[in-house]
């Protein structure tokens, strides 16, 4: 099994970086389609740590370095039709630290809890949402439909109303698109 964990591990790595042209972009795209059963479109270093308990739907695209760490949580939820720039980050959990008696390292981790069609998840982002380069995503967040996260920006819990525009650390509405 070992083996096999390493093989697996290799052709992720080979995958995830090779370089942005035409037919890298296929082969990488062919890679995560069998791994997610759908498709999607990810450009050089994009990475999905897990892909226990994900949902990613139709027509995403990832930029360059946008990276799911989708461990120790609920899962992770990402609607259709949605692009992310370049260098965001999803985190579906956090570390504990709660016990200041005890090493950081050993406590574990912590996840919130977002109810969401009939399922649980960590991160959810609805439908037809842009995505801003360089952005974070903590656990516990949603993104409304129809919504854009301006870049930068750090969206650490809560609910993002629809079609909201958000920017800022943390993330905050700043407008509404309709």
């Amino acid at each position: 099994m070992l083996i096999i964990d390493e093989i697996k591990a290799f052709l992720e790595a080979f995958f995830v970086g090779l370089p942005n042209s035409r037919i890298c972009n296929k082969f990488r795209n062919i890679y995560w389609r069998k791994r997610l059963g759908v498709k999607v479109d990810l450009l050089r270093g994009s990475k999905i740590s897990s892909t226990d308990k994900i949902h990613i739907g139709e027509n995403v695209s990832f930029g360059e370095n946008v990276i799911i760490d989708n461990h120790n949580s609920y899962g992770f939820y990402m609607g259709s039709n949605i692009a992310v720039a370049r260098g965001s980050y999803f985190r579906t959990a956090n570390h504990k630290f709660d016990d200041p008696t005890k090493p950081i390292r050993e406590l574990g981790h912590t996840a919130r809890k977002i109810l969401y069609k009939e399922e649980t998840y960590s991160i959810v982002i609805e439908d037809d949402v842009w995505i801003g380069a360089n952005c974070i995503f903590l656990s516990g967040a949603l993104i409304g439909k129809g919504s854009v996260v301006a870049a930068g920006s750090v969206v650490t819990r809560g609910r993002i109303p629809e079609f909201s525009i958000v920017a800022g650390n943390p993330a905050k509405v700043i407008r509404k698109r309709k």
